[in-house]
């Protein structure tokens, strides 16, 4: 969604014998208000969080595929 839409009502659905469930929402169009909803720049504490956490990641799936 960009961010000129905001989200008004989110109504989930009854089950449909699906894995997924049926969705219906109502959106509000406010391009003047687009800025409000743009994702704040990442902190470096953040990034390096994430990189911990796809090393972590890395190790979990190598020693995965090579069992002793």
């Amino acid at each position: 969604m960009s961010p000129e839409f905001r989200l008004a009502d989110l109504i989930v659905g009854n089950s449909i014998d699906s894995d997924h469930f049926p969705l219906y929402v109502e959106l509000t169009y406010e391009p003047d208000r687009a800025k409000e909803q743009l994702p704040k720049p990442v902190t470096k504490e953040q990034l390096e969080k994430a990189k911990e956490q796809l090393e972590k990641l890395k190790e979990k799936n190598a020693s995965n595929n090579n069992p002793s």
